[in-house]
């Protein structure tokens, strides 16, 4: 048995995202296609099978995940394709070579690397890949740098390979080329891929199974799944719109409607986590709410400016890894910022709404300028007129990301990485998208994640600010994933 998935299920804090996870993968190659709602914890799934999520320490699981006869582990966990942030910045020969010399017997020379390079390349009938080997990964077009980072795992001749959405936000030319890897690929191991493009799928799986409401509703062939030759409505709703209503593992029953499918109860391992986890939320909630805190004043005394000023948002865990951000011998400015306007760290970083779009456009740079902002961080796709910034001394770089969507990972951290360069410059940082919330939050989340809060630390902290922040599953599983990556990153160095 290659892969054998037993009643697991994983929760972030008391959000349940898998309930009760049964499969099994006996095959010795083809494709398994996973699909399902947006939301519904498919890549949540991938990660787990990974052995990701282990590391995360808000996460809470429960079941078995057994890969090739032993539970998973550091030493015995199938590869997630994933974006590499030292990989970007390599030749695509050195990012291959890289993972070569890692599963090689006998080392390689310069000549005999490339050679053994382009021969997998050509097996993997990807051709046209040979003449962009000396470029950077990074200026590759993006069907091929997604390539490249899919064969640099296959290299490694793992037995499982796990994709997440690798044709997502493709041209059909690029989207093509990349199923014909996977299909080459999966002539000699197992690929699980994530798709939403059911055409996609079904010109590739050799089986489907369409994850929602926390459990696996289907898990069958191409043909029977396609055809919903077991008549399942779930299956059926799916095929005719791409999406089912199927609700939450964790969703109150009295709350649903008459006519909605009641979600099975959940394992009584995940009942008693659940429960835990919730008790300790209120314990914790009981506690801060006896604190008894101080009123702030709007305008700070001149003995108040000499004395430390403690950030109340950073403060709220005291033993934080980063309650020292809070003390700074700062004094609050006296001017309010405008509608939306919170501080972060004050004085050096704050989110707020686009300047213009809640009040006219001279009034909030006002304010703004103000509160000391120098450097606004556009995360919208609109531009701020520079000539009018400069009557107020600020200046706007831009970051553009969709609306309540999130950007990779890798780009994530190079924008935190812009971030704390203009911060160590003396800048003081407004970041906005357009309402100030989702985008916005995600990007606030992420610094904090990169000051060493966890990501469930870090949408408590920016929640008690303001509820609004961070307003997708996709954001917030971007927050989750960064926190992954960096804890990664820390106990591989």
């Amino acid at each position: 048995m290659l892969l054998d998935v037993k009643s697991y299920g994983i929760a972030f804090g008391t959000r349940i995202i898998l309930a009760d996870i049964n499969f099994s993968i006996d095959m010795e190659k083809g494709i398994v296609v996973v699909m399902g709602p947006g939301g519904t914890g498919k890549s949540t799934l991938l990660r787990s099978l990974a052995g990701i999520n282990k590391r995360s320490s808000s996460a809470s699981t429960w079941g078995e995940i057994i890969y090739q006869g032993h539970p998973i582990d550091d030493n015995n966990t199938p590869l997630l394709v994933q974006q590499n942030a030292k990989a970007m910045g390599q030749p695509v020969i050195e990012c291959l070579s890289e993972a070569l010399r890692k599963v090689l017997d006998a080392p390689k020379t310069v000549p005999e690397m490339r050679s053994y390079i382009i021969e997998q390349i050509e097996k993997l009938e990807i051709q046209s890949m040979i003449p962009y080997l000396d470029e950077p990964m990074i200026q590759l077009p993006i069907e091929y740098a997604r390539a490249a980072n899919i064969i640099r795992e296959t290299l490694t001749q793992q037995p499982l390979l796990l994709l997440d959405e690798p044709t997502t936000k493709m041209t059909e030319k690029g989207a093509n080329l990349l199923l014909e890897l996977i299909k080459n690929i999966s002539k000699e191991r197992v690929c699980i891929t994530i798709l939403h493009h059911q055409k996609q799928a079904q010109d590739i799986a050799d089986k489907v199974m369409l994850l929602a409401g926390g459990r696996v509703q289907a898990f069958e062939s191409n043909d029977d799944f396609f055809k919903n030759k077991k008549q399942n409505e779930v299956v059926a709703q799916f095929l005719r719109s791409g999406s089912c209503y199927v609700p939450a593992p964790d969703a109150d029953i009295d709350a649903l409607d008459e006519t909605a499918i009641k979600p099975p109860p959940l394992p009584k391992e995940a009942i008693g986590i659940i429960t835990k986890l919730k008790e300790k939320r209120q314990n914790t909630l009981l506690e801060a709410s006896q604190i008894k805190k101080a009123p702030t004043p709007t305008t700070p005394t001149v003995e108040a400016q000499k004395n430390e000023t403690v950030d109340p948002v950073l403060m709220s865990g005291a033993n934080s890894v980063t309650a020292n951000l809070a003390r700074k011998n700062i004094s609050r400015s006296r001017f309010v910022g405008p509608n939306g306007f919170h501080w972060i760290v004050p004085e050096q970083l704050a989110g707020c709404p686009m300047p213009g779009i809640v009040a006219p456009l001279e009034y909030d740079l006002s304010a703004l300028r103000d509160v000391g902002i120098t450097t606004l961080v556009n995360l919208t796709e609109r531009e701020l007129p520079e000539q009018i910034l400069q009557q107020y001394g600020i200046k706007s770089i831009q970051f553009k990301i969709e609306d309540r969507r999130a950007p990779p990972v890798m780009w994530i951290k190079m924008l935190l990485v812009q971030i704390d360069k203009l911060l160590a410059g003396g800048e003081v940082l407004g970041v906005h998208c357009l309402a100030g919330l989702g985008r916005t939050g995600t990007i606030l989340g992420a610094w904090l994640i990169k000051k060493g809060l966890t990501a469930e630390e870090a949408l408590k902290r920016l929640r008690q600010i303001d509820a609004g922040y961070v307003q997708s599953k996709e954001q917030e599983d971007l927050l989750y994933s960064l926190e992954d990556n960096i804890l990664i990153r820390a106990t591989s160095e």
